[in-house]
């Protein structure tokens, strides 16, 4: 039986979900097994990560630890079960926490299927991404969020029984090993040799290499036969960089990669080797891919040992280095988004700065016609003829208009004489309107009628 594991962590592999299903020759569910892991001190160590979506804090708290769910695990394992995983960390987190908690003894194999469903059915069916973006691709319904083990179990068993991926025979071949002694790994070679030839048919590089290795071939090499990953380049510059050819397929430039470079009036031809565009550069990103991308867009660099690799600003998002303030993160700080982050930063402090300015300027403002109002009413009280200011307002420089209620039931804004005087006595360079101050049904408000509102 194939076995779907998949596993979800923190830090340096520390498991907080894990979830298999075993299934049967058509990808159909049989049985399922589903645990959490509670975090090795009292408070989750990362509570923003995708390791914990799915499930509320307090699940996880109040779960098992890491090594009891591994020896559930074990129990529930078949002799017969083949673990299928779908990205190589997983394997190396798994293979991990297996070794610390029961040893290297009786620990399953695992393979991991990312990279076979690409080179056998990506170019046929046009598949990219994650398992999510092919299962969507392929029509099959996928359950949200993402990194949640239990969906992501769910969505590589819908995405298998899509593309109908064979397992009479693989099951066949489990079977001949239990009946017979186990072969010596040489034997297996044919397999991977199959796997690498149909890679190195479909593939348009000229010049093939490990990325473990110092050594570049051609497609024809039988040594790319053994190898497990395989990268390349169009150019045998970029090829040769940082390698040497084979000493037994001795790659050689091929003639189209050769230019003429015919000088106006003269019959010389130099031979040289285009160089790839200065914009663009090929690149390993952290989820495992190899891609050519525009220098531009690559802004830095993953050194966590469990994913290394450099980061596009897609990846740096679905990650979330910078919410976590990730330590192994390096900047690249030359590029475009780091210049305008940096500048958006500086745009909002200058922003924050200039509202604080204007914020003290208007409290200044405020102090300062409190101090006149209070100046004005002193001045009216010390004049008594009758009126009481209300309220001055600003309406230019040296412009104030003075809003104030009398006795009187008429406009008598000329009629206050010894006021008038002391104002132009204290502000000789001011200008001073009167105004007396109306109800809403228009008649003009006496003092009386003032203080008995203020009451």
């Amino acid at each position: 039986m194939f076995v779907l594991l998949d596993i979800e962590w923190v830090g340096e592999g520390q498991i907080t979900q894990l979830s298999a299903l075993r299934t049967d020759g058509k990808w159909n569910a049989l049985d399922r097994f589903d645990a959490l892991a509670a975090p090795a001190g009292p408070e989750l160590p990362e509570p923003d990560s995708v390791a914990f979506h799915g499930y509320p804090a307090e699940d996880f708290l109040s779960a098992e630890p890491e090594g009891e769910v591994i020896r559930r695990f074990a129990a529930w394992l078949r002799e017969d079960d083949a673990l299928l995983v779908w990205h190589y960390q997983a394997e190396t987190v798994f293979k991990k926490a297996w070794r610390e908690e029961l040893g290297p003894e009786g620990r399953p194999k695992v393979k991991w299927l990312r990279d076979r469903l690409l080179a056998d059915y990506g170019e046929a069916y046009g598949l990219r991404g994650d398992v999510y973006e092919m299962a969507r691709a392929l029509g099959v319904p996928v359950t949200l969020p993402k990194h949640c083990a239990r969906n992501d179990t769910e969505a590589l068993r819908g995405l298998l029984a899509a593309l109908r991926v064979p397992t009479e025979q693989p099951a066949r071949q489990a079977a001949a090993k239990r009946e017979t002694p186990p072969a010596p790994a040489r034997k297996e070679a044919p397999t991977l040799a199959e796997r690498n030839r149909r890679i190195l048919d479909a593939v348009t590089y000229q010049y093939v290499f490990s990325p473990r290795s110092g050594v570049f071939h051609t497609r024809s090499c039988p040594r790319m036969l053994r190898v497990r990953d395989i990268q390349g380049c169009v150019y045998y510059r970029n090829a040769a960089k940082d390698r040497r050819p084979c000493l037994i397929c001795k790659p050689l430039p091929e003639e189209r990669d050769l230019v003429e470079n015919i000088e106006h009036g003269k019959g010389d031809q130099v031979a040289r080797e285009p160089e790839e565009p200065k914009s663009f550069r090929q690149v390993r990103l952290v989820n495992g891919d190899h891609r050519v991308l525009k220098a531009d867009s690559v802004i830095g660099f993953c050194h966590y040992r469990l994913h290394p690799g450099h980061l596009t600003k897609r990846l740096l998002d679905e990650h979330q280095c910078l919410e976590k303030a990730c330590r192994y993160l390096e900047r690249y700080p030359e590029k475009p988004y780091w210049r305008e982050l940096r500048g958006r930063a500086a745009e909002k402090e200058e922003r924050k700065a200039k509202k604080k300015h204007t914020k003290a300027r208007q409290r200044e403002d405020r102090e300062v016609m409190d101090a006149l109002l209070e100046h004005l009413r002193s001045c009216a009280e010390a004049a008594d003829e009758g009126m009481e200011v209300v309220r001055v307002q600003r309406e230019d420089l040296c412009f104030y208009t003075v809003f104030y209620v009398s006795d009187n039931r008429f406009a008598d804004g000329d009629r206050f004489p010894y006021f008038t005087g002391m104002l132009h006595t204290a502000y000789p360079d001011w200008r001073f309107r009167f105004r007396h101050i109306r109800d809403i049904d228009g008649h003009f408000v006496t003092r009386e009628e003032y203080a008995r509102r203020k009451k």
